[in-house]
C-alpha cells in the first residue's frame, strides 16, 4: 500500500487576490498562533538597576508559516503557482480557511523549497509570509456609512485607527474629535483620512490634503478598546461620512 504523502485535513488561502485553489494548492494545517513582540525602547539610566522602558505603543512584525501541498498535477500547478506568488509585492491582504474571521496584511518574503513524490505527482512545501503583529477582523473591513448619526462599537480591546471617507465639504465629529474639511483646488470633493497613515488625501487622483483637513485636537481619530464611539456630521455640506474601523487583535 502506498502511504498518501498528506493529510485528508486541507484548507485553502487567499493572498493578495490570488485564491490557492485555482492553483491546487491546500494547506495541512494553521500553524499560525504565535503573538507579536510589543515595541519598546529601552534606556540605561546611571545609578538604577533596572533600564527606563518606553512603549511605543506597537507590534513588531512576525513571521507567518504554512506547510502547503499540490496532490495532483503538481509539475504544471507549481509553475504557475511559483509565478504568480511572486509576482505579488508589499504588504497586501492574506486570508486562510483556519481563521474566518480576521485576515492579516502581509508579504511573502521567501522562495520555494520543494518535497517531490514523482509517482504521486505531488509535491509539498512551507509558504513563509511576514505580516503585521495584529489580527484584524473581517467584521472590521466593511464601510459603515454615517449620513447623520451613529455609533460604532469597538469589540476589541486595542484602539483602532479608523480609514474616514468624507463626501463634500464641512466639520464632522467621531468621538471627542471635531474634523473639518475645506474644500481646494486639489479636491474633487472625496476625501479620504487615513488615521493608520496619518495623512489625508484625495480619493481620486491622491493628491495630498493634509492642509485642508482640521483636526480640533491636533490628532487623527482613534476608536477606543470595548468602548462606543459618536459619529455626527454637524456643519457645511457634507453628504456622508464612510468609517472602516479597522478592528484588530494580537
Amino acid at each position: 500500500m502506498i502511504k498518501k504523502p498528506f493529510g485528508t485535513h486541507k484548507g485553502r488561502f487567499k493572498f493578495g487576490g490570488l485564491d490557492s485553489a485555482d492553483y491546487g494548492v491546500y494547506l495541512q494545517g494553521g500553524g499560525t498562533y504565535d503573538a507579536p513582540e510589543r515595541r519598546h525602547k529601552q534606556y540605561i539610566i546611571p545609578g538604577r538597576s533596572l533600564p527606563l522602558t518606553l512603549d511605543e505603543g506597537v507590534y513588531g512584525t512576525v513571521e507567518h508559516r504554512y506547510k502547503a501541498f499540490i496532490a495532483r498535477g503538481f509539475e504544471d500547478r507549481i509553475e504557475r503557482f511559483r509565478d504568480d506568488l511572486m509576482r505579488v509585492t508589499g504588504y497586501v491582504r492574506l486570508e486562510d480557511d483556519y481563521h474566518k474571521d480576521e485576515y492579516y496584511r502581509a508579504k511573502y518574503m521567501r522562495g520555494l523549497e520543494v518535497d517531490v513524490a514523482p509517482m504521486a505527482r505531488a509535491g509539498s512545501f512551507d509558504l513563509v509570509f511576514e505580516r503585521d503583529g495584529r489580527r484584524f477582523l473581517i467584521d472590521g473591513s466593511y464601510p459603515v456609512r454615517v449620513t447623520g448619526r451613529s455609533f460604532l462599537k469597538n469589540p476589541t480591546e486595542h484602539p483602532a485607527a479608523p480609514l474616514i471617507t468624507v463626501y463634500e465639504y464641512g466639520t464632522f465629529q467621531i468621538g471627542e474629535i471635531e474634523i473639518t474639511v475645506s474644500r481646494t483646488s486639489a479636491s474633487t470633493g472625496v476625501t479620504v483620512i487615513d488615521s493608520e497613515m496619518m495623512d489625508c488625501y484625495d480619493k481620486a487622483t491622491g493628491a495630498n490634503l493634509n492642509s485642508a483637513v482640521t483636526f480640533e485636537s491636533n490628532d487623527f481619530p482613534t476608536l477606543p478598546g470595548q468602548a462606543l464611539t459618536d459619529v455626527q456630521l454637524i456643519s457645511g455640506g457634507i453628504t456622508m461620512v464612510e468609517i472602516i474601523p479597522n478592528w484588530w487583535r494580537v
